[in-house]
């Protein structure tokens, strides 16, 4: 099959690399262009306050000020407190 070709491979390998950085060329102009946009938005005192807050939120994201996701770990007290309990004695025995 033509393309198990190595020379085939070697040129569809080097036509993705070729379109991967053209994209991101392009990503980058795209992303100045959002900037703007975005500078735009909060300073332009017409802008609504809610449409500002986003922005400045996306803002502090992007330059990693972006707050922590929090987890809730919930654990029955009962079952809790008898493992505890139970550790302690361990302990007292002398054993790990």
């Amino acid at each position: 099959m033509i393309l198990k070709d190595s020379e085939v491979q070697g040129y569809l390998e080097e036509q993705k690399n070729h379109i991967e950085s053209e994209l991101r060329q392009e990503f980058v102009f795209g992303a100045s262009e959002a900037y703007r946009v975005m500078l735009e938005i909060l300073q332009n005192p017409e802008s609504r306050d809610i449409d500002k807050i986003s922005v400045a939120k996306d803002f502090l994201d992007r330059a990693g000020f972006k707050p922590q996701d929090k987890m809730e770990i919930s654990v029955p007290v009962e079952e809790t407190a008898k493992e505890l309990t139970e550790y302690l004695e361990q302990r007292k025995k002398g054993g790990s």
